[in-house]
């Protein structure tokens, strides 16, 4: 198609009256261009409006005196025909919407169409449906439904989001052998995309495991903003349980019943405690006796029991974690979804998490375990330092009594070898002084007399040494 439709064109294709291959290409046209799917939109927007008209002038069976077009409702058929979109069989009904599975024509991209209700009962759903626009525009996070697109349809308000092939949170834990670590990273992605509504200012406020699924790789996805509340103040909207607040009353924090028009983001911590509670036991914090006689507002002010109550397994300092964000009182609470995934980060990496307070014997004993490796090297190296030091004392010490041993055995040997010695040099002067060598023979007088002096010094002698020297006849000098 070379451009716009004029309005007439457009009108007939609203109508259905162009021929078919027209129809299609200009359905198409629609769907790619602003000005004409505003403009689709008007004619649709004439339409309810001359049907509530009729239904004025005609009445109803209930009488003139009730609001004219009351009962005009707009049923959703169970196949939805979109252009732009390959349906694909099946659906999901809720209370306020039916969900279509779809594949988008241009991208191939697997989708789901979320189309509200449009009757008296569901007068809440279209700004039910504008809060949750507006909520996930606000967001941009990987653990986070992106919106795709939005618009109305045969009256009724849709938009469209990835199809996210998986299963709840309950089910994905239930149906997988799961680590406590695996459990916790799963609830860290999670409490990661809350916290990150919070810094743009949304409130989901019916965080629960069906509202968190988990995809085909692993990845939990938050979705369902229908109650969304943007904490710059925005009203909350209170038609969803009869009974003057909205949610899910066994997720619910006890202030979205007892002071509804005073909720902040620890609601949604609240609610995040009782998701990590039943990831980690694989049971509701809450469980109503029985369903039939259990009134919803009740449900919500139950105080859900201990975490090792049903799981004595789980440490101390992560049941103190879901303590603290589950505590009744919004004040004892963790102040943020940060404040709570940085001690779910801590008690991950084995370092002290807040819940457990300032207890020294806790701090230091964490501080061990995280510090484990290290400690072992500082007391590996002590060890070997103090063998070493202990293998050169007593090295030391085995070569005093050595060298003691063998000073003692020298003294006491030396004199009498050297007086060996001195003899010796004596008979060898009388020797050479006989054959008549006299300057060798004085030599070896000389060395006799000093040998004797040695051993006489040596064993502490201090008697007059005797002339050893050789008597050499003087005609021989």
């Amino acid at each position: 198609m070379a451009g716009c439709l004029n309005e007439v064109e457009l009108f007939r294709a609203f109508r259905g009256e162009l021929p078919m291959e027209a129809q299609t290409d200009a359905l198409r046209h629609v769907v790619d261009c602003s000005l004409c799917h505003e403009q689709w939109r008007r004619f649709e927007l004439d339409v309810q409006v001359a049907d509530s008209l009729r239904s004025a002038m005609a009445g109803d069976a209930r009488g003139a005196d009730e609001t004219p077009g009351v009962d005009s409702v707009t049923e959703i058929p169970d196949h939805l025909d979109m252009p732009g979109f390959r349906m694909l069989s099946g659906y999901v009904d809720g209370g306020q919407a039916r969900v279509f599975r779809a594949v988008h024509q241009a991208s191939q991209e697997e989708v789901a169409i979320k189309v509200f209700h449009n009757s008296p009962l569901n007068e809440g759903g279209h700004a039910r449906f504008l809060r949750e626009l507006r909520s996930l525009a606000r967001l941009r996070h990987p653990n986070v439904i992106p919106i795709r697109s939005a618009g109305e349809i045969m009256g009724l308000a849709y938009y469209v989001m990835p199809w996210i092939q998986g299963a709840p949170l309950d089910e994905y834990v239930r149906n997988n052998q799961l680590s406590t670590t695996r459990k916790i990273e799963l609830l860290l992605r999670v409490v990661s995309a809350v916290e990150h509504a919070h810094r743009r200012g949304v409130l989901h406020l019916d965080l629960k495991p069906s509202n968190v699924r988990v995809d085909q790789s692993g990845e939990p996805i938050v979705m369902d903003f229908g109650l969304a509340r943007l904490s710059s103040g925005e009203t909350m909207d209170l038609s969803g349980l009869g009974l003057g607040a909205a949610g899910t009353p066994a997720y619910m924090a006890p202030e979205q019943i007892e002071d509804r028009d005073d909720v902040d983001t620890r609601a949604d911590v609240f609610m995040l405690g009782l998701l990590l509670f039943e990831v980690l036991t694989g049971r509701r914090a809450r469980e109503a006796a029985d369903e039939g006689q259990t009134r919803a507002v009740d449900l919500a002010r139950v105080h859900p029991p201990p975490v090792r109550s049903l799981s004595p397994e789980i440490p101390r300092d992560l049941a103190a974690i879901v303590g603290r964000a589950t505590a009744y009182s919004r004040e004892q609470r963790y102040a943020s979804a940060q404040a709570l995934h940085d001690d779910l980060v801590a008690f991950r990496d084995g370092r002290a998490v807040e819940a457990m307070g300032e207890g020294l014997l806790y701090r230091v004993s964490k501080f061990s375990r995280q510090h484990v490796t290290a400690l072992l090297a500082i007391f590996s190296v002590v060890f070997i330092l103090s063998i070493a030091l202990l293998v050169r004392r007593e090295t030391l010490r085995y070569s005093e009594e050595a060298y003691t041993r063998a000073t003692r055995v020298s003294q006491g040997l030396l004199p009498a070898k050297l007086r060996e010695l001195s003899r010796a040099y004596h008979e060898l002067a009388r020797m050479y002084s006989a054959a008549g060598a006299v300057e060798i023979a004085e030599d070896y007088a000389m060395r006799a007399e000093a040998a004797m002096r040695h051993a006489e010094f040596s064993s502490g002698e201090s008697a007059p040494v005797p002339n050893t020297a050789p008597d050499i006849p003087s005609d021989q000098l």
